[in-house]
């Protein structure tokens, strides 16, 4: 089930999970996308997931932040970063997905 599968890296990516940000570059990689069977092509066409270098490079700069911190929560990723039918907006870089830190000191 590919619907559910995409929803669910995704919100593990914005929990922190590299391995799902590797998954959903992979899903979105041309040389991965060639080696798929024609079944699993005409399923992921259905749901709009093609290849998409934008899209792959995005989620390559996600797995590569987490790899370096993997305690990042990535809040705002569905808004920098949906998935399929929807359209990618301006990206400036993984900071875009981080939530920005409050102004003042921490609220403990």
């Amino acid at each position: 089930n590919f619907a559910a599968a995409l929803e669910h890296y995704q919100a593990a990516t914005r929990f922190g999970s590299k391995d799902s940000a590797v998954a959903l570059r992979i899903m979105f990689d041309t040389k991965h996308w060639s080696s798929r069977d024609r079944q699993d092509q005409l399923a992921l066409k259905g749901l709009e997931i093609l290849p998409d270098p934008e899209r792959e490079n995005r989620y390559h700069q996600i797995y590569q932040a987490l790899d370096l911190n993997p305690d990042l929560k990535l809040t705002r990723l569905d808004k920098v970063l949906p998935l399929p039918p929807a359209e990618l907006p301006e990206w400036n870089g993984i900071q875009d997905a981080i939530e920005p830190e409050p102004d003042g000191p921490p609220s403990y």
